[in-house]
């Protein structure tokens, strides 16, 4: 786990440096890092993975992200209206 916060940290200080905001993920397995740099850093991933395996899965991520993300912003709407 060291070593992925350590990668996380190069790869941030490294796009902040270059303005670069689009990266590859070579090797993606399920897309993990692709997952968290995109929605952890707001950068543009291409995940590239030779393992047909992998992409069910990473697929179920996607999706249980994607419903994770739509009940944070409903959970603001409301204890944002007036009254809550």
């Amino acid at each position: 786990m060291a070593c992925f916060s350590w990668s996380l940290q190069v790869i941030g200080q490294v796009t902040d440096h270059t303005r670069c905001m689009n990266v590859i993920d070579v090797g993606a397995g399920q897309g993990h890092l692709s997952r968290i740099l995109h929605f952890g850093h707001g950068l543009v991933v291409t995940a590239i993975e030779a393992s047909g395996c992998h992409a069910p899965r990473a697929e179920k991520f996607d999706d249980e992200v994607q419903k994770d993300i739509a009940k944070g912003k409903n959970r603001q709407t409301v204890s944002s209206k007036p009254g809550n």
